[in-house]
């Protein structure tokens, strides 16, 4: 699900060349996934590289959520708010480093 915010307010997000690192990274697997599994590479080794994708996305998403508070989060709140960037900081850490689930089929 996406939503839209109101763009006119101007604000700066830190770590954007962070996450388009990562992004980058995690394109170059897929396509490499996508050649291994055309040559019909060991599947060990397919796995493998799926994992480091994931890991790729995973930080990406953690990044992006981190410059959301500092940034997005933070030019929203009115002033005497400030605390409650802490509690959401550690809230968002907490859910964004916790296990990873997939399928189990």
């Amino acid at each position: 699900m996406t939503t839209t915010t109101d763009s006119s307010q101007k604000h700066e997000h830190h770590h954007t060349q962070e996450a388009q690192t990562y992004i980058r990274v995690a394109i170059d697997n897929l396509q490499s996934i996508h050649t291994m599994l055309t040559d019909q590479k060991p599947c060990a080794d397919v796995v493998r590289n799926l994992s480091g994708v994931l890991v790729s996305l995973i930080e990406c998403r953690s990044i992006v959520a981190q410059d959301h508070i500092t940034s997005c989060i933070r030019s929203a709140l009115k002033p005497g708010q400030e605390e409650v960037l802490n509690d959401v900081t550690q809230l968002f850490q907490q859910l964004l480093k916790g296990p990873l689930q997939g399928s189990h089929h």
